[in-house]
């Protein structure tokens, strides 16, 4: 067909203008790394060890309470934010959006909240049937084996845009299996193969230098890494050795870095470890 020889013509010249464009964007473009520190940032949601409870945990039996923190940057925004909670969550799929909207509920705010959620749940569904009118899609009119259920959790950065974060919570109605869901630990964390503890300095990283920046986890787990100056090969690393180089670029008049690492599990749990300093020099 003539229209569309013209067309598969045109297109190689098309696709031509507009790589040529994207290029020159990337150019000029001021792109600043993920991993880098540079405005308001929700680093992870901590679980924490709720009221009765012997430790912290990512999962819910019947009755059962679930706490967590925010770890923000700058840490002392965190006392700014609100948490809902949501009983039934569509996935992640369709950026956790709640089930039935009008079952997300306030949580609280501040930089903690903590949370029944199996009595959240049985209210939700309690409150949906008491109108005879069939329950909505996505609410089972009895809890199943198991329920994802989420906590939203919203601050405003100091340029009025807001950041959020969302932390999956399995409910088991019937009795949450053994062994719990437990957040994930770090073993030693190590800058520039010295050992540094939490608050701590590692050695200074010089012009031209870089410094490897390593963690001990379980080889599940995958760190995130993030600084507020020089410039990460990679912004992630897996376990059991989770390590990236932190290299002098992009430092500015920065005499110091302040780095957190965060792990990550494949269940929910969330862990912070920071801050540390590297001293820049010259």
């Amino acid at each position: 067909m003539p229209g569309r020889e013209r067309s598969t013509g045109l297109f190689p010249w098309i696709v031509a203008a507009l790589v040529a464009a994207a290029l020159a964007a990337g150019c000029t473009a001021d792109f600043t790394p993920r991993s880098v520190l540079a405005d308001t940032r929700v680093l992870a949601l901590e679980a924490v060890t709720p009221a009765g409870a012997d430790v912290p945990r990512v999962d819910a039996g019947p009755g059962e309470a679930v706490a967590f923190r925010a770890r923000t940057w700058p840490e002392g925004e965190a006392g700014a934010g609100s948490w809902t909670f949501c009983p039934f969550t569509v996935g992640s799929q369709a950026g956790f959006a709640c089930a039935v909207p009008q079952c997300e509920t306030p949580a609280g705010s501040g930089a903690e909240a903590t949370v029944v959620p199996s009595a959240l749940a049985l209210d939700c569904v309690a409150a949906l049937s008491a109108g005879g009118a069939p329950l909505p899609p996505g609410v089972p009119s009895q809890l199943p084996e198991s329920v994802t259920t989420l906590l939203r959790y919203r601050v405003t950065g100091a340029d009025g845009l807001a950041r959020e974060a969302v932390q999956v919570v399995l409910l088991y109605p019937g009795g949450a299996p053994v062994p719990r869901i437990a957040p994930p630990a770090f073993g030693p964390i190590r800058i520039g193969g010295v050992d540094v503890a939490l608050g701590g300095a590692g050695p200074a990283l010089g012009s031209g230098q870089e410094l490897t920046v390593s963690a001990a986890v379980d080889a599940s787990v995958t760190v995130s890494f993030f600084t507020t100056a020089g410039r990460f090969d990679f912004d992630r690393a897996t376990g059991p050795d989770a390590n990236v180089k932190l290299k002098h670029e992009d430092v500015g008049a920065a005499t110091e870095a302040t780095l957190y690492l965060v792990a990550r599990d494949l269940r929910g749990g969330e862990t912070v470890a920071g801050p540390f300093t590297v001293p820049i020099g010259p």
